[in-house]
């Protein structure tokens, strides 16, 4: 080996730099998202809140006097939450009204007798009031009660109810907390509210991986998507940072509508008489001054809107797996995944946001398979487009696969998942294959693949149980799951006129070896699936 001349000299720091890079990579995306599953997982059980009062405890006082009774009876019947995260005007309080919060606030109530949405009320009110400590415990307390009401209430309304002020407390204690600088401990705060369909909490989130802290924490992709969910869903704030967003990454167009669909949306929101102060302070942005900066780019011209960009507002329904067929921007999906939407989205690694696609009539619901078309080019994209296993090469049981897809999509970062297993048998329709690859909600409509990463199947089901032969108890079945042959892909594009790509054929495919590339591969082609549902005004 020859020595280093003597003007070279090595950079170990280089090194260093390396490891710190992987360490962050694998803790973005491996450790914390799991943390984070853990805590949103269990936040809705009381095992949780009770741990979090662990510091904060609620009073010891449990003593019922006629005076509590009283005032409880008359905070019933005045009502402090009046929906959506809102309660009634602090200057409307009667006497008996203020005499209550304060008996709440001192710890003087059997907490069996404080509902829910008093200690929310109440966490508002001492927000508002800029007591950020006190609102802190008053929002846990009234995750602690909902909790409780979910769990002993036997009428539907009022299990509604407290699902509603539990997700309401959980975004308010999220936001108190990244207040404070604690983002990591109103993450999973957030993210259980967010996954719950708060739009608070989902704008919230995008806050949280835009400027959270430690910077690791940071991900502009999570941020995006977190916005534009949020967005769809008509919060307001989310649709005005995504047209900051899309005006600093130079789409002037589109950051033009996102910003004159915010002034609309917030003019409408103010001239309701229901909107409390707190909200109306929130409300009040400039956004006039970034419309007329985006018209200057793009020029005050009436955007040709269209089904991809209309007014209505959309609540993310479900969530599927797909991928890229051809060069000309068809992809390869399960009829299930959207065969119920209203509209439909797709998001790739190399996306910062989802973009709206147009359905075709390409649908076979026998099959379970359909075609999008999002009208992109794939032809400069490196493995952008997946090759079908050639039709020469007959698949074998026992023979290795690999699937992909974005399952669990609210419950974790948005990163193409990979599994492995092996080809069981054919299905008795002689339609399907039976793979030993785990598969998770959201998996529907994506690729199964052998070791040289050509499809021979789309994944369509996920079997949990069956009924014994001779009746009995379900029997748990396990990694046994169900995917559409390639035999009938194949017949299926061709029936529909669509193009596709084959795999040179192989002799031996490779094995659990090649996986890190098949995965590689597919992170180029495979994407994910939104199913979106109008919301009513």
């Amino acid at each position: 080996m020859k020595p280093l001349p003597n003007n070279i000299t090595t950079r170990p720091g280089r090194h260093g730099k390396a490891v710190f890079w992987c360490l962050r990579s694998i803790i973005v995306r491996r450790i914390v998202p799991t943390i984070v599953v853990v805590l949103s997982s269990v936040l809705a059980s009381p095992v949780v809140t009770s741990g979090v009062l662990a510091q904060n405890p609620l009073p010891e006082q449990f003593a019922q006097t006629p005076q509590t009774q009283s005032a409880v009876v008359g905070a019933d019947v005045q009502g402090f939450y009046r929906g959506d995260g809102q309660c009634r005007a602090a200057e409307s309080h009667s006497a008996e009204d203020t005499l209550f919060l304060g008996l709440v606030n001192e710890g003087s109530l059997p907490a069996e007798v404080v509902s829910s949405d008093v200690y929310f009320c109440l966490g508002v009110y001492q927000f508002s009031r800029g007591e950020s400590d006190s609102a802190h415990i008053s929002f846990v307390r009234a995750l602690y009660a909902a909790n409780a009401a979910i769990e002993a209430s036997g009428n539907d309304a009022l299990r509604d109810r407290a699902t509603e002020i539990r997700t309401w407390a959980a975004t308010n204690v999220g936001n108190a907390l990244m207040s404070d600088g604690n983002y990591l401990q109103a993450l999973g705060y957030l993210l259980f509210a967010a996954s719950s369909g708060n739009p608070s909490a989902q704008n919230l989130l995008g806050i949280l991986y835009r400027e959270g802290d430690p910077p690791w924490l940071r991900s502009a992709q999570e941020s995006g998507r977190w916005f534009f969910v949020a967005a769809q869903s008509g919060e307001i704030r989310a649709m005005h940072n995504m047209a900051r967003i899309l005006n600093r990454a130079g789409d002037f167009a589109e950051a033009l509508r996102w910003a004159r669909a915010t002034k609309d949306a917030r003019d409408l929101a103010l001239s309701k008489s229901s909107v409390d102060a707190i909200r109306r302070n929130e409300l009040i942005m400039n956004v006039e001054e970034l419309i007329s900066e985006l018209e200057g780019k793009v020029g005050a011209v009436e955007l040709d809107d269209n089904a991809l960009h209309d007014s209505g507002r959309r609540r993310l329904a479900s969530t599927g797996s797909g991928f890229y067929v051809n060069e000309q921007g068809h992809i390869l999906t399960a009829a299930h995944v959207v065969s119920d939407c209203s509209y439909v989205s797709v998001m790739s690694p190399m996306d910062r946001f989802p973009r709206f696609v147009r359905m075709t009539d390409r649908v076979d619901n026998d099959m379970d398979l359909a075609i999008l078309h999002d009208g992109s080019d794939r032809s400069g994209v490196l493995g952008g487009v997946a090759a079908l296993r050639s039709r020469h090469a007959p698949i074998r049981a026992g023979e290795y696969v690999v699937a992909t897809g974005y399952p669990l999509y609210n419950d974790m970062a948005f990163e193409m998942h990979t599994t492995t297993g092996v080809v069981v048998a054919q299905s008795r329709n002689r339609r399907n294959m039976v793979v030993s690859a785990p598969i998770q909600s959201g998996n529907s409509g994506g690729p199964v693949m052998d070791g040289n990463g050509g499809v021979i199947g789309v994944v369509v089901k996920k079997r949990d149980l069956r009924e014994r032969p001779l009746g009995g108890r379900p029997e748990v079945v396990q990694n046994v799951n169900d995917a559409v042959a390639i035999e009938l892909v194949r017949a299926f594009l061709e029936e529909h006129r669509v193009g596709y790509q084959e795999n040179i054929p192989v002799v031996a495919p490779s094995g659990p070896s090649a996986t890190p590339d098949v995965s590689a591969t597919a992170r180029r082609h495979t994407v994910w699936i939104g199913c979106w549902e109008s919301i009513p005004d």
